[in-house]
């Protein structure tokens, strides 16, 4: 049998990621989760973490810093992971900013969270 896949959340809001974790209920597959909620937390875990993450559900506003900040460092350390931005900042400037960091996408968080499942459901197909 396959490893499982293996997910990170970064958002420092604890309802939101309790959701997402219910959601998460819906891929195909067996998968771990791991939750952080700066963005210090997720560089060092980035930096540590053997095999890195799968996927990454990252938010834009985290309490020392950025999502961009950490598509950033991990765009410096050449680490591999299918990044999905979800934020409540989803205006084009930061869509665009984040895609060209290397994000696969980028989604509201009002409105588009629950296609987090299907996204990832899609990559088990590949």
């Amino acid at each position: 049998m396959a490893e499982p896949l293996f997910i990170l959340i970064v958002d420092d809001s604890p309802a939101f990621t309790s959701r997402m974790e219910s959601i998460l209920e819906e891929v195909r597959t067996p998968y771990n989760i791991s939750v952080l909620s700066t963005c210090g937390e997720a560089k060092s875990f980035i930096l540590n973490s053997d095999p890195i993450p799968d996927f990454i559900l990252l938010d834009m506003n985290l309490p020392d810093g950025t999502g961009i900040d950490v598509l950033n460092y991990i765009k410096e350390e050449g680490k591999k992971s299918n990044v999905i931005v979800i934020t409540n900042h989803s205006n084009n400037y930061y869509r665009k900013l984040c895609i060209e960091l290397g994000a696969e996408h980028f989604l509201d968080k009002s409105t588009e969270f629950t296609d987090v499942p299907g996204i990832i459901n899609q990559y088990l197909l590949k």
